[in-house]
């Protein structure tokens, strides 16, 4: 029994934490439940830390709709101040033509940084249609899920967007739920059945 206690405690543990920090990766304890521990007591774990995982992401939702709110109030209170910064501190290095890390002339290989750089660009707006989409209750529901589930756009993005758009609620649990259980059950179960 207390085997059972620590290993559901663990996983939401690990979830929730790494539901706010992408840094602590949940897919990496989902293998490692599944390497240390026995089928059922494995299987509770990786639900668990699915379930803690949700529960992170339900965090950062609310503080994104509650954010929405903070910041009307602010800029209804600011609008006469005007800009807080120059423009030229908001602008980032690419924009004022100095080069980024990395990138430059003195990098060899032009062909693979013109592949890596269409890429960048069909990732990036192939994550910002998803994004677009979730104005609708029902595409909002299909991104989430396929969120959850593939991580196309990053979770923790589409959490932040579904706040700022105030998606259902029970809309957004029902899909991340789902989405991480089938995600790191799909991580665990070939291991469980490989050991």
């Amino acid at each position: 029994m207390i085997a059972w206690i620590a290993a559901i405690a663990t996983g939401l543990g690990i979830g929730f934490v790494s539901g706010v920090f992408p840094l602590v990766n949940a897919e990496v304890a989902a293998a490692a439940f599944a390497l240390q521990l026995d089928g059922a007591l494995a299987w509770a774990a990786v639900i668990a830390l699915a379930l803690g995982q949700t529960g992170g992401k339900v965090l950062v939702y609310e503080a994104a709709r509650g954010g929405r709110a903070l910041s009307r109030r602010w800029q209804r209170r600011h609008r006469t101040a005007g800009p807080g910064l120059a423009e030229a501190e908001l602008a980032g290095p690419e924009v004022a033509g100095a080069e980024l890390p990395g990138e430059g002339p003195s990098q060899s290989g032009r062909a693979l940084d013109g592949t890596r750089a269409r890429f960048r660009e069909w990732w990036t707006a192939a994550q910002d249609k998803l994004v677009a989409a979730m104005d609708r209750r029902w595409p909002a529901v299909g991104v989430v899920a396929l969120s959850a589930v593939v991580s196309l756009p990053p979770l923790l993005v589409t959490a932040v967007a579904a706040g700022l758009l105030k998606m259902h609620r029970l809309d957004f649990v029902i899909c991340v739920a789902c989405g991480r259980i089938i995600r790191l059950g799909a991580i665990a179960w070939p291991l469980l059945v490989l050991v």
